[in-house]
């Protein structure tokens, strides 16, 4: 639901907005494990688990936004917002016996935990400028509450957290072609449900993985000074940036006494990363236009409030091209490319990876029927590979996951399609990362 009023100027408005989702599913999986000897020869008979994972979400969020502009250019932006997120997450496991000839429940594995967060936030933004220079500060408080239950242990683990969260964006326009600006903003990641679940998956008996219900949110304080030029039928932005995260969560391996491997996420002292980006559109044609970015850092990962000396440090670097094309017959193509070497963790790093998705559009009977078809990862290239090391293990990890989607849309538009939506404020939480090579 949404409301919006409008006062003496459209850009004067009082908005509202309520969203409310449920959601439910559950994941099969079915595993069939081989063990053998040194020369290959099949030990015994394999290993047969089936595991159900069912999931159910819950999602709500209030907010409400107030805009108020100046005669003089000044502007006044603030605002409430209200979110709550309920997760109850369920692994039950059944083993085959050969001896019974039948499946046998898993009682030691199966476990169940609900994660309950409830972040209470409010802004105020100020926008200005002095002839030809503009600037806007900005404020973020927010209040969270967080309660992990693991029902199967009737462990319950509380962690609530006050924060301010201020940015700064100032711009120089030398000419309207070219502007120059410099920002700083901190930011807040929390940790995502399954981060905290302490309970292991056992899916891999070698190489459990389980959830960190202590962890802390990580903050990041970003710098970035940039450059913008406009020519007629071109644009290039160029920026160097800082960045310091605090606190940053990141998985962590160790071998217990029985040489299993565990991987579980900790939070790390800091992780530090200096970069450039730049950032051209370009206009060949009337039919054919690009944007492609190139970024490149150095990252410095500090670990050894973990262990002494566990540090890393790496180069990255990842390009991005997009290329659209106007095509006769109200036909429009999109060809994407992507190169990206991911982040690095204090024990290890990843392989690059790439892909090339591709899309095409079709607009019918006065633009109110269109048709879309696009294929994503059409070589089949993008999966996850690394290594990580430790004083006592060194693992070599591949994952691939099926990429290769193919897409078809059909869309029909009636009435008016001007829907205004409640802004969303300042400097909103960031997702930190997917970790899904794990």
């Amino acid at each position: 639901m949404t409301y919006r009023k409008t006062y003496e100027s459209p850009k004067h408005y009082l908005s509202g907005s309520a969203d409310w989702s449920v959601g439910d599913g559950t994941g099969l999986e079915d595993y069939s494990e081989y063990f053998y000897d040194i020369s290959g020869g099949l030990l015994d008979d394999p290993f047969l688990q089936s595991l159900s994972r069912p999931e159910t979400n819950k999602d709500l969020t209030l907010q409400t936004d107030y805009v108020h502009p100046f005669k003089n250019g000044n502007q006044l932006e603030t605002g409430l917002k209200y979110t709550s997120e309920i997760k109850d997450n369920t692994l039950y496991s059944e083993s085959y016996n050969y001896t019974d000839a039948d499946w046998n429940v898993d009682d030691s594995l199966n476990n169940r935990f609900v994660y309950d967060q409830d972040v209470v936030a409010a802004y105020v933004i100020w926008n200005s400028s002095i002839k030809k220079f503009g600037y806007q500060l900005g404020l973020r408080a927010e209040q969270t509450y967080t309660n992990s239950e693991l029902v199967t242990t009737n462990e319950i683990f509380e962690n609530n957290y006050f924060g301010l969260f201020p940015s700064v964006h100032t711009a120089y326009k030398f000419d309207q072609t070219s502007e120059i600006s410099a920002s700083y903003s901190r930011r807040i990641s929390r940790p995502r449900s399954w981060f905290l679940n302490p309970f292991p998956d056992y899916s891999d008996p070698y190489n459990l993985r389980r959830g960190n219900p202590f962890l802390e949110p990580e903050y990041e304080n970003s710098y970035e000074i940039g450059y913008t030029k406009e020519f007629k039928k071109h644009s290039l932005s160029a920026s160097v940036y800082y960045r310091q995260t605090l606190n940053e969560i990141s998985p962590y391996i160790y071998i217990d006494a029985e040489g299993i491997s565990n991987m579980t996420f900790e939070n790390y002292n800091t992780e530090k990363r200096y970069g450039i980006e730049l950032v051209g559109k370009h206009e060949f044609f009337k039919w054919w236009n690009m944007t492609s970015s190139f970024n490149f850092n150095q990252t410095l990962v500090d670990a050894q409030n973990l262990e002494n000396g566990l540090t890393n440090n790496v180069v990255m670097y990842n390009i991005r091209l997009m290329s659209f094309f106007q095509l006769p017959k109200q036909t429009s193509l999109q060809v994407t490319y992507m190169y990206n070497t991911p982040w690095t963790f204090a024990q290890g790093k990843f392989n690059p990876i790439q892909s090339l998705d591709l899309g095409t559009k079709t607009d019918l009977f006065k633009n109110t029927f269109s048709v879309a078809l696009s294929v994503r990862d059409i070589f089949n290239t993008r999966q996850w590979g690394g290594y990580s090391e430790g004083y006592n293990f060194y693992t070599e990890v591949l994952r691939k996951r099926e990429s290769r989607i193919g897409t078809l849309t059909l869309t029909y538009k009636f009435g008016q399609q001007d829907r205004k939506r409640g802004r969303q404020g300042m400097d909103e939480n960031y997702d930190g990362g997917g970790y899904d090579m794990f």
